[in-house]
């Protein structure tokens, strides 16, 4: 099954530093106001005066009735964007997720929803986006794993990109103006990541595979 994240939006409070930033440390090619891999858009890239965040699109059949589900799950419709088309959700602790019935391809390999009550947002991505979390754990659409949620001191979202030597871009990252937010995590077997914050305070993921 492909995954459900088919885009990724970053706001931020400077765009264009952001896109420099991301391109330098990661290699993702410079595509109008986001980013490519391979010749394909993945993201996009804009200003904002909210706190700078990533923010996920996630694949559903019906994006208008994922919108009429927010106000009874307690949150709101934020905005419409339009490439790709979506509605943005914000969940009670104001977390936006996009709802989209677009395809595409997922920039990163893993997704955390770090939360400060776990069960009110494990309830919130059931009912507006459709991803589920059994007593299993983790965030799963249909019968395949496609993310965590975890309880933290945050509300946010954590999108993991996988390099190939995480110490190296972790120095990299520092060289360029990012913050270490949390380091050496280890993933379950799975490998390892770094918590980095971007110059302008947007959280993102580096994470090494095992092996």
């Amino acid at each position: 099954m492909p995954s459900p994240f088919i885009w990724h939006e970053l706001l931020t409070s400077d765009a264009a530093a952001a896109r420099t930033f991301y391109h330098q440390l990661l290699g993702w090619e410079l595509a109008g106001e986001g980013f490519a891999v391979d010749g394909l858009r993945v993201a996009g890239v804009r200003n904002s005066k909210i706190v700078p965040h990533w923010a996920p699109f996630v694949r559903v059949a019906d994006p208008e009735a994922c919108a009429r589900a927010v106000a009874s799950a307690g949150g709101r419709v934020a905005g419409r964007p339009e490439s790709p088309p979506g509605i943005v959700l914000l969940d009670p602790r104001g977390v936006p997720t996009v709802a989209s019935a677009a395809e595409g391809r997922d920039l990163f390999v893993w997704h955390i929803l770090e939360s400060t009550d776990v069960s009110a947002s494990g309830a919130w991505l059931a009912a507006t986006v459709g991803l589920t979390v059994p007593a299993r754990g983790g965030l799963w659409r249909g019968e395949e794993q496609v993310g965590s949620l975890v309880s933290g001191t945050h509300d946010q979202w954590l999108c993991h990109v996988l390099v190939a030597d995480r110490h190296a871009v972790r120095e990299r990252a520092l060289g360029l103006g990012a913050r270490v937010e949390a380091a050496d995590v280890e993933a379950s077997g799975f490998g390892s990541f770094d918590t980095l914050l971007d110059p302008q305070g947007a959280a993102f993921c580096v994470f090494q595979a095992a092996g």
